[in-house]
């Protein structure tokens, strides 16, 4: 349900007191929309914003230009959202389909862009025999660059791990490495930052 407003008043040649009534709905109409998520006229501070209020489902559609804010329940794919509660999305290129692809947090490896560009990849993997490495792809890379990546080893029991570390591939992953004697493949926990 929307709110009366009639754009086509004053007309050109109406006087201003046979038009009064319908520009004092058109300023009510104006206030009440300024009022949504504003601090009124009687406020020192009036025309800033108290919160940001967005509808939910809602998607980014593809008439307005970037960076695209919005909120939805489910992702660019129409996935699902955990408990089917809105999700903040935000992103700067592709289509509204594709932003499902930074804001994956439905699964153990997953992916989301927190405000300000920055995305925050997880996930797990494992490396076979001893003193190997594993080269691990992201199911969608980074846009732009990896600027680094946490491993740890989440089996019970694998004591012997010496070492780990990881080798920067590009924004599409990167190769984790084990040093030292461990058992058979033990699994590791990767959490990696990029934009």
């Amino acid at each position: 349900m929307g709110i009366q407003y009639n754009p086509s008043i004053p007309a050109a040649n109406d006087r201003p007191t046979n038009d009064q009534p319908i520009m004092q709905s058109n300023f009510a109409s104006i206030k009440n929309l300024l009022d949504v998520d504003h601090i009124d006229f009687g406020n020192g501070n009036y025309g800033m914003h108290q919160w940001v209020q967005m509808p939910t489902p809602f998607s980014a559609g593809t008439t307005v230009p970037f960076p695209r804010i919005f909120t939805n329940i489910v992702d660019g794919r129409g996935n699902p959202l955990p408990g089917s509660l809105p999700q903040f999305f935000m992103y700067n290129a592709g289509t509204d389909a594709q932003s499902a692809f930074q804001n994956n947090v439905t699964a153990a490896n997953g992916s989301v862009m927190l405000p300000m560009g920055i995305i925050v990849k997880w996930g797990t993997y494992s490396i076979a025999g001893v003193s190997n490495s594993q080269a691990v792809t992201f199911t969608n890379a980074f846009p732009n660059a990896l600027f680094g990546v946490n491993i740890s080893c989440i089996t019970s029991g694998s004591i012997g791990d010496l070492e780990i570390n990881y080798t920067p591939n590009s924004p599409s992953g990167f190769t984790g490495r084990r040093q030292g004697n461990a058992p058979t493949g033990p699994m590791y926990f990767f959490i990696a930052i990029g934009n």
